[in-house]
């Protein structure tokens, strides 16, 4: 079954290679996006390392780790995203139901947004080489390199509890895009915010312990990163256990 799922993703890929104009020009908006973020980080940003004291190739890992996460969602989780609007208002769930088929997998694969592709290929080279640059162990380049994925887990459980509201209120699409717009708090030093915003990206939506805690504490880093592990797991297993008992609520276009 989950093989099903892996050709719609090829498929969409070989649509996308096959129209080359459209994936070179979509390579080339990512690759002039990208160079303006590193031009804004290092004219702008790089002003903060004598606050907080963070070299430059650490704060190019907090910033692009976050794009990596954004262009992740934007490609594989697009229906996830807009749900309510094609899901629910349309009625197109009533013909999901009755295919023998994971919900959220098929929700998923059915709504990957191809275009999205070349942007993940851009950041992900950027995130790669920001990550060689940074003079820590292998070790912890291996946690840093996972972190953007626990993130992308988080956020999913979010937008999936979200979505259990559908439901009953029809409309959580603004919900959703204000869920997504929230990383973009976590491109930049933490301590740049005021204390509420601190409090509330560390303790509530605690993306903080992903992306900015763990790299300015490596001393303590496998410890986030497994509490990190823990955290999106519970997160996770709530959401998706939120979102299937919503299904109570469901009122399909022929009721």
């Amino acid at each position: 079954m989950t093989n099903i799922y892996l050709k719609v993703f090829i498929n969409r890929i070989k649509i996308l290679m096959a129209a080359k104009y459209d994936f070179i020009l979509g390579l080339s908006s990512s690759l002039i996006k990208a160079l303006l973020s590193i031009i804004f980080l290092r004219f702008i940003l790089l002003k903060f390392n004598s606050i907080e004291g963070l070299e430059d190739n650490v704060l190019m890992y907090i910033y692009f780790s976050i794009e990596l996460v954004k262009s992740f969602i934007n490609l594989f989780f697009m229906g996830i995203i807009t749900f309510s609007s094609s899901y629910i208002q349309k009625g197109d769930l009533d013909m999901l139901l009755i295919k023998p088929v994971n919900k959220i997998a098929y929700i998923i694969a059915d709504n990957i947004n191809i275009k999205e592709f070349p942007n993940v290929v851009v950041n992900l080279i950027i995130f790669l080489i920001t990550l060689k640059k940074l003079s820590f162990s292998i070790g912890t380049k291996l946690i840093l390199f996972v972190q953007p994925l626990v993130i992308v887990v988080i956020i999913f459980s979010l937008l999936l509890i979200m979505n259990s509201f559908s439901f009953k209120y029809k409309d959580t699409l603004m919900a959703n895009k204000f869920i997504i717009e929230l990383l973009d708090f976590s491109k930049y030093p933490l301590t740049i915010y005021g204390v509420l915003i601190r409090k509330i990206f560390t303790f509530i939506i605690p993306l903080a312990i992903y992306n900015y805690l763990p790299i300015i504490n490596l001393q303590s880093i496998y410890i986030y990163f497994l509490l990190g592990i823990f955290v999106a797991g519970v997160f996770l297993f709530i959401s998706q256990r939120v979102f299937n008992r919503a299904f109570i609520n469901y009122e399909s276009s022929g009721s």
